[in-house]
């Protein structure tokens, strides 16, 4: 027994000690240089220009100890860690060794002849790029170019022993994954959507990078991403947002260590104070509704009580008590123990707050908003102090017209509210994307905004606000839309007004279409708002459409003026043609869906507010239809028919959605202008186009909400109704 056991320690031992020479002569073979301490000899700031043939061997290490682990092991290591305790090596070993092989593959992508190994800071042999945070990488490299802020790396060259040696230095965790891909982006690799056939890889068999060191740092600082709220992120859609340097998603139990590993930002909550403290929806201890028990809690409107959804008696202490314990409660012991920000919305009801005495003291709504925030700071401290929970998150508030807080306070911020823990987002919902949101001329709907934009910074508050924009807003339904126009200057002059955040509703991670312009875009622009907007419009064509780059621009043309208007077609306003049409079913009185300026039946109106007519985007949409035809019967690879092809599927369900509102927009005015056979007539027309809709539906990754193409349009009631009316 006793020579059994020795013979296999015998054996386990070269079975550890066999791999391990023969990875060190793989090294070594591959370097053509012997391992000694004189490879590793402090190394200066070399040239502004790093160069290597990709067909000769390449390593890349990272300035970590791998303590016996492989580096591709630690890379998907991100199960084995704890992302919530308080040791970081082995989350920036995890991090770093991702990016490592993020590298390796791509390098290989682009030169099938490159033979690129992996390796960590132990196996002391001259590497040709290294990735680390600056002390480790100094350990190293010596001298290199320091980042100096969150998130920010710096890409450099160092020189030793007549060997050159491109060096990715991260600030923190972010900053060595975006470095990376820093690196990759400039040697022609673009990730245009999640899915492999977007991505777009160069062939070359060298690696070249000038203008040496190259710094990065994000513009919007604070966050950059999406909301979801449905909570079908995809591992595809984490990995594709870390390569494009955008960090915001929703809390997901089942991914959170590959969110994590990506260095996302978590964010839980939405509208929290529905499930804090709700009049008739929350419960005492006696499974009473609280409005029943605690009517001093809720609103006094016009002298009484009311549960009615106005937002809450934010100056009674024993309400405030109430919603901050069960807010304790989610903190420590549900999925917000997770999150970095929490968002803590009052209702999105569209009313406005208790006015009580008291509570009308405080001031405007969010001066009502900013004194319960500041209340709930002090209660998360202190429960943090009692040891209750174990740490205090970062609140996510909102001004927002749901929750009568779009104007800025005008009272002074209570000393116990914590710019460090709080930051506002700004929801302009109901805005107009015809116009940038700081045209004057576009009084209807996005002057409003700008001022009270532009007006936060000079009110008394004085912390952190995020942009929030609506490209996939539920009422717009996954429709083709397209922003490029005036996405640029949006987050430009955000970012001008102080904005240190942007994100936008709803995400989703399948069936893009023209989105992936959208999305892609945004990251650019997230990253850097300096990027030149044309710039990045030929590399998406050129690259993303090839040789029918130019068809592509002209149809992605025709589609952006068809939709340019679809605040007016579709936002949460009272004034839009949804909201309008809707509300025709139970208003006989009602003679019109065309109240705005900015959208009229066949040509545009004059002067302020002008926008492109019901007519006029017809046309367009013929126009694009047509173009993309003739487009698909050319010549090209097959992932680029895939894209157009894409397109054209986008563009049915968004033309067949406006002929829809087209022909029920047109039958209620010739119904209620007593033109009962012309009115009959139209609805005929509008009902083989829902009929085709309803043929059609997305899949659930490729929406936020519904799938089917008719339901997604909202106008079921008013065709239902006309189905009764035209039997």
């Amino acid at each position: 027994m006793k020579q059994a056991g020795t013979k296999n320690t015998v054996t386990r031992v070269m079975s550890i000690l066999i791999p391990l020479i023969g990875i060190t002569l793989f090294i070594i073979s591959f370097t053509g240089c012997s391992v000694t301490a004189e490879n590793t000899k402090s190394r200066n700031i070399g040239h502004d220009l790093f160069s290597m043939d990709l067909t000769g061997p390449v390593v890349i290490s990272v300035a970590f100890d791998a303590g016996g682990k492989t580096v591709e092991q630690w890379a998907a290591a991100e199960n084995q860690i704890d992302w919530d305790g308080k040791d970081e090596q082995p989350k920036c070993l995890c991090t770093a060794a991702y990016a490592a092989v993020e590298l390796k593959t791509y390098l290989q992508k682009i030169s099938h002849e490159a033979r690129v190994i992996v390796t960590d800071k132990s196996a002391k042999v001259p590497a040709d790029i290294i990735i680390g945070q600056y002390d480790a990488v100094s350990e190293i490299a010596g001298k290199t170019a320091r980042p100096t802020t969150p998130e920010s790396y710096t890409l450099s060259s160092v020189s030793s022993n007549g060997k050159e040696t491109l060096v990715i230095c991260g600030f923190d965790r972010p900053g060595m994954l975006y470095g990376t891909y820093e690196l990759l982006d400039r040697l022609g690799v673009r990730w245009f959507g999640p899915q492999t056939w977007r991505e777009v890889v160069p062939n070359s068999n060298r690696l070249k990078i000038d203008n040496l060191p190259v710094t990065g740092s994000p513009s919007f600082t604070n966050q950059r991403g999406f909301h979801d709220e449905s909570k079908k992120g995809t591992p595809e859609m984490f990995t594709w947002m870390a390569r494009n340097k955008l960090n915001l998603w929703s809390y997901q139990e089942d991914l959170y260590p590959l969110q994590r590993k990506l260095c996302l930002l978590i964010a839980g909550g939405n509208h929290t104070w529905k499930y804090l403290l709700h009049p008739t929806e929350v419960k005492d201890k006696q499974g009473r509704p609280l409005f029943e028990v605690h009517p001093e809690w809720f609103a006094m409107v016009d002298g009484e009580r009311t549960s009615g959804l106005y937002q809450p008696c934010v100056s009674n202490e024993q309400a405030l008590d109430f919603m901050l314990e069960r807010f304790i409660e989610q903190i420590s012991e549900g999925p917000y123990q997770h999150c970095d920000i929490i968002n803590f919305w009052p209702y999105d009801t569209f009313k406005p707050w208790c006015q009580c005495q008291n509570c009308s003291k405080l001031g405007n709504d969010t001066d009502k908003y900013i004194y319960t925030v500041a209340k709930i700071n002090k209660g998360l401290k202190r429960a943090y102090v009692e040891g209750r929970i174990s740490r205090v998150p970062k609140l996510g508030l909102c001004a927002y017209e749901g929750t009568t807080t779009t104007e800025p306070p005008t009272k002074p911020v209570p000393a116990e509210f914590d710019y460090n823990l709080n930051s506002f987002t700004f929801f302009p919902i109901k805005r107009c994307y015809a116009h940038t949101i700081y045209d004057t001329t576009c009084t209807e709907m996005n002057t409003t905004y700008a001022r009270q934009f532009e007006a936060w910074y000079q009110s008394p508050y004085k912390g952190d606000i995020v942009a929030g924009e609506y490209y996939n807003v539920s009422k717009y339904e996954s429709l083709p839309l397209l922003f490029y126009r005036v996405a640029p200057s949006d987050m430009k002059y955000y970012h001008h007004n102080h904005a240190r955040g942007f994100n936008y509703m709803h995400a989703t991670c399948g069936q893009w279409g023209t989105r992936t312009l959208t999305n892609w875009m945004m990251g650019k622009l997230c990253w850097n708002i300096e990027a030149e907007p044309e710039k990045l419009l030929d590399t998406y064509f050129n690259e993303y459409f090839g040789p029918v780059a130019e068809d592509m621009r002209e149809a992605f043309g025709h589609i952006s003026n068809a939709y340019a208007n679809i605040g007016a077609w579709r936002n949460w306003g009272r004034t839009s043609i949804c909201s309008r049409l809707r509300e025709a079913v139970n208003n006989k009185a009602l003679k019109t869906p065309f109240t705005l300026d900015h959208l009229q039946w066949d040509k545009r109106a004059k002067g302020d507010n002008s926008a492109i007519s019901v007519m006029e985007g017809l046309e367009e949409l013929d126009a694009a239809r047509e173009k993309l035809t003739s487009t698909l019967a050319k010549n090209m690879p097959a992932n680029v028919r895939t894209r157009v092809e894409e397109i054209q599927w986008h563009l049915r369900y968004g033309d067949l959605s406006y002929r829809l509102y087209a022909h029920m927009s047109k039958t209620v005015l010739l119904d209620r202008s007593g033109e009962t056979d012309r009115a009959r007539a139209e609805f005929d027309r509008a009902k083989k186009v829902a009929e085709e809709l309803k043929k059609n539906e997305f899949s659930p990754l490729g929406t936020g909400g519904n799938t089917n193409w008719f339901v997604k349009t909202q106008l079921e009631s008013i065709v239902n109704y006309y189905e009764t009316v035209y039997k």
